[in-house]
């Protein structure tokens, strides 16, 4: 209902989900006696680790018929909730103890189960379950890609590439701002809906059925997407124009004001995701993340497009064109790299998944060319997202403390 309807999320997400929930039932049938003999299944954690990693890969392999980055999703990102669970696990084991003498410490249970999702046996089956999955993608959907980028204009020359890779790093770094901005935004528009003790958020809905509360989000989502129908999501035809080259936007080759009508359409798809999102909707962040890198990309290509210009006409004024030839020129044609790389680091951002990201755009466009500016894009979105997550968490942290303080001195 929520992906039929048109709502600001993607099927990605619920594929995941379903390959989880098929590695579940997998676990139950193996979980059956045989001939009155118990198979055993229930207590071997470890593979019940390795079946999720492989369901969860296969999810991803499946809603972009892209196994490769299905099988670096499992090791990179399922991985990390697995070990996040363990550790947890063994936390509380620790504190329930009071004191006795527990199995394993948190540092211990966590490194088992790092090992039980990135052992060998565990990739045997990551890389089968994405195999069959794109096979069977394949067979009853056709060769067809989930996303259809253009193709990507070859690098700039060796002597422009620190610029070019440093615009990149730029960009990433732009990324993880949007990614910050959406985690900011559902917690927000969820503190709307159910109140409680989110102090940024008044809890004006709290009072609404949760049974309405995914139909008010709807609500408001249509109603967004009557000023900028873009942003609502029926397939990839959206995402795939943006990605296809400098024809997609109205305003042609004006860079400024190409890079405004994109930067309205990121604002406007961070306000209905958060509110999907927030108000309860089921639905994935894959699309969504794509299709907010990619604006951004080609706002970030709008304004480094007129920077560099501008640039490079200055230095020729002053007689130093021979500095000028280490500028990258950033015609309209390089807009859909920028779109791809922006949607790579977008995703990498809001994932922690750098290399799931790269390899996912890599296996999309097939563009050996992306793979430097992808690796740099990719690569700072996370690092800019967690250190600055962390640091929002030390402040509020310590906000509170300090409230805990004064109130505590009041009485």
């Amino acid at each position: 209902a929520t992906l039929g309807s048109g709502c600001s999320l993607g099927p990605e997400g619920p594929a995941v989900e379903w390959g989880m929930f098929t590695s579940r039932c997998v676990e139950q049938l193996l979980e059956a006696p045989v001939l009155g003999v118990d198979s055993g299944v229930s207590q071997n954690l470890r593979f019940r680790r390795q079946l999720l990693a492989a369901g969860a890969a296969s999810g991803v392999a499946a809603g972009f018929n892209a196994p490769l980055a299905g099988i670096v999703f499992a090791l990179e990102v399922v991985s990390d909730n697995v070990v996040t669970v363990a550790r947890q696990a063994a936390e509380s084991e620790a504190a329930d103890a009071a004191g006795q003498p527990v199995p394993r410490s948190a540092a211990d249970a966590s490194a088992a189960a790092e090992l039980d999702v990135k052992g060998k046996a565990s990739l045997s089956m990551i890389t089968i379950a994405s195999l069959v999955s794109a096979l069977v993608v394949d067979f009853t959907l056709g060769q067809e890609l989930a996303l259809r980028p253009a193709a990507m204009l070859p690098t700039p020359a060796l002597e422009e590439l620190p610029v070019y890779l440093m615009l990149c790093v730029g960009l990433g770094a732009a990324s993880g701002f949007v990614a910050l901005t959406l985690a900011r935004g559902s917690k927000f528009v969820a503190g709307v809906f159910a109140g409680g003790g989110n102090n940024t958020a008044p809890g004006l809905l709290a009072p609404m059925p949760l049974w309405l509360r995914p139909a008010a989000g709807g609500f408001f989502c249509g109603a967004l997407g009557l000023a900028f129908p873009e942003v609502l999501f029926f397939g990839y035809s959206t995402l795939d124009a943006i990605l296809a080259g400098p024809s997609t936007l109205p305003q042609g080759g004006v860079e400024p004001a190409v890079a405004a009508e994109a930067l309205t359409l990121l604002v406007a798809k961070l306000a209905a995701t958060a509110i999907c999102l927030g108000s309860g909707l089921v639905g994935g962040t894959f699309a969504p993340s794509l299709f907010l890198g990619a604006v951004l990309g080609v706002a970030f290509h709008g304004a480094a497009a007129s920077g560099l210009d501008a640039a490079i006409g200055e230095l020729q004024q002053l007689g130093a064109a021979d500095l000028a030839t280490y500028l990258p020129h950033l015609s309209a044609a390089d807009r859909s790299s920028f779109a791809s790389i922006g949607a790579a680091a977008t995703l990498a951002a809001v994932f922690r998944a750098p290399l799931t990201a790269s390899l996912l755009i890599f296996e999309l466009t097939r563009g050996y060319e992306l793979v430097l500016p992808l690796l740099a894009a990719a690569g700072t979105g996370p690092l800019v997202a967690i250190t600055f997550a962390a640091a929002a968490k030390r402040s509020s942290a310590e906000a509170a403390a300090r409230r805990g303080e004064a109130d505590a001195g009041r009485a």
